[in-house]
């Protein structure tokens, strides 16, 4: 087991790591070590990190519809910022692919002159050395 994956809970709220209070939210609440001295004060209720609920028993309701908005609200924001960079890396793509083909363009009329040439050489070939 790696370090800092369990919860303290003492009167339905978890501990908030390096402060005095404490939170009814686990994303919040500090990690600490099995080993902790917290883990051994009276009283507390020490939880595996994936085990314990989003929100502690105490939590109240207020702060838990505001948190879930807080998160809504990121995850609308990042939403917004990944659709940007999507339809600016398709704009790339978009570029990338028009200078492709305008150069494959430019290739194919390339070799279509080369062949022509190399064409009309071996005809005078052909004629010349039939003479």
């Amino acid at each position: 087991m790696g370090e800092n994956q369990f919860l303290i809970m003492k009167r339905g709220l978890y501990y908030v790591q390096d402060d005095a209070k404490r939170t009814g939210i686990k994303a919040l609440a500090g990690r600490y070590p099995i080993n902790a001295p917290e883990c051994n004060a009276p009283d507390v209720t020490v939880l595996n990190e994936d085990l314990a609920p989003e929100f502690a028993p105490g939590c109240f309701d207020d702060e838990k519809v505001e948190f879930l908005t807080q998160q809504n609200e990121q995850l609308r924001e990042e939403a917004e910022r990944l659709t940007k960079e999507r339809d600016r890396l398709q704009q790339l793509a978009n570029s990338a692919n028009a200078i492709f083909y305008k150069d494959l363009k430019v290739l194919a009329d390339r070799n279509k002159a080369l062949e022509e040439a190399l064409t009309t050489e071996l005809l005078r070939e052909e004629v010349g050395g039939g003479v």
